[in-house]
């Protein structure tokens, strides 16, 4: 927790730095571009992040030599994976450009984001690897620490190369950044990694294991990203700056979320293996508990100082006040419901997940689509709330019916 409140505090500041820096065009033109480069990145990965988790942590006590080979043969695939769609996207960024976003800036801003497809798929794979490997801690401060560390501290150089473009060098910074996590995650993973002879696993067998949990975490970002792409392509950069500035800061608390759940979900996969359901009912409902007692604040600041806290960014963007109260009530049912995707996938539910995700996804696109031309970023807030309380709503009475508890606890 105190590693996620590091990496909260380091990413609201990345933002809050860079939208401070770029002013509210700019920075709209920068958080369109991270969030199609973010959705894409999930392809880079295939699903087989989610595999490696849930395969790691079931074979390591039993079987080191497949949970080795699951590890390998992921990491050799992402890498290729990734280096092809950076080649794919450099040659389609053209279109984004000229018939879906009108804007000649992100082309080439796209093309330099494309760069980091394969190190940020090798950071997720390694962070997966480490949860598995029972190190959250580790596995917390490669995915939230260095990443906005090493971006801060290139982005600060900008004082002293003037000659270069800002926005170019802003961009330039993340995804260097990225590229030295990557790195050092795979260091880290070699030297924890055991060391047997491992047994190989097939691309094949690995794509095929992947493609389900593709599509679940495909939806699952559709629904988290469509807001920005949706009034990228209706509404104008400055628009998409006050909406993301809103966004980063309710996303400051899904932190707390991706700390619990480093801890609990290879602690589902390996109590769902030995059939101990009750023990997976009272982890659940502990985590609820921890993540509600962590958000309260948070959100009560959202709600009732919400432009106060937009403008930090600048005062430009305290004029999104009412999209941070509508995106805080979204956010904090999200949190306190718990580790509901985590907790489906690690117990063999992913065709109901996948379904969950597919349906609120598709609701999220098209009440989007009908909102933004009347209230604009605020009707896209409004379209992202209700998708992100249905799903989960929907997915904690799927646990209800299938094991028999709630996953939200208020003891």
């Amino acid at each position: 927790m105190v590693v996620q409140s590091l990496g909260a505090g380091l990413l609201l500041f990345l933002h809050v730095f860079f939208a401070r820096e770029l002013g509210v065009e700019n920075f709209g033109i920068f958080s369109l571009s991270l969030t199609l480069f973010t959705m894409l990145s999930i392809l880079s990965r295939a699903g087989l992040d989610v595999v490696v988790l849930k395969q790691f942590a079931a074979n390591i006590q039993s079987a080191k030599d497949v949970a080795l080979g699951y590890v390998l043969s992921a990491f050799s695939l992402i890498i290729v994976i990734g280096l092809a769609l950076t080649f794919f996207v450099n040659i389609c960024a053209g279109f984004c450009n000229r018939d879906l976003f009108d804007s000649e800036i992100l082309r080439h801003v796209l093309a330099v984001f494309a760069i980091g497809f394969a190190p940020v798929s090798i950071v997720m794979l390694a962070v997966e690897v480490l949860k598995a490997f029972n190190r959250p801690v580790i596995s917390s401060f490669l995915r939230v620490v260095l990443i906005p560390l090493f971006a801060i501290l290139i982005a600060m150089s900008y004082t002293y190369q003037h000659s270069v473009n800002q926005l170019d060098f802003f961009v330039f910074s993340y995804v260097a950044a990225l590229i030295i996590t990557s790195i050092v995650s795979f260091l880290v993973i070699v030297k924890i990694l055991p060391k047997v002879k491992p047994t190989i696993i097939q691309w094949g067998v690995l794509l095929k294991e992947g493609f389900p949990m593709l599509l679940v975490t495909s939806g699952a970002l559709v629904m988290s990203w469509t807001d920005v792409v949706v009034l990228g392509i209706f509404m104008e950069p400055e628009n998409v700056g006050i909406y993301s500035a809103a966004s980063k800061v309710v996303m400051a608390t899904n932190l707390i979320l991706i700390a619990v759940n480093s801890i609990v979900a290879p602690k589902y996969a390996r109590y769902y293996k030995e059939g101990r359901l009750e023990n997976i009912a009272e982890l659940s409902k502990k985590a609820s508990s921890i993540l509600i007692i962590s958000v309260f604040i948070p959100t009560c600041i959202f709600l009732f100082q919400p432009s106060w806290v937009l403008s930090v960014f600048g005062q430009e963007f305290s004029k999104g006040g009412l999209v941070l109260i509508v995106l805080s009530i979204g956010q904090f049912f999200n949190v306190a419901g718990g580790s509901v995707g985590y907790l489906l996938s690690m117990t063999g539910n992913e065709r109901s997940l996948r379904m969950i995700f597919g349906i609120t996804a598709l609701l999220n696109i098209v009440l989007s689509v009908i909102l933004v031309g009347s209230y604009q970023e605020l009707g896209v807030a409004i379209s992202t709330a209700l998708s992100v309380i249905t799903w989960n709503a929907w997915g904690m009475y799927l646990i209800k019916k299938k094991f028999g508890f709630w996953t939200m606890s208020f003891r």
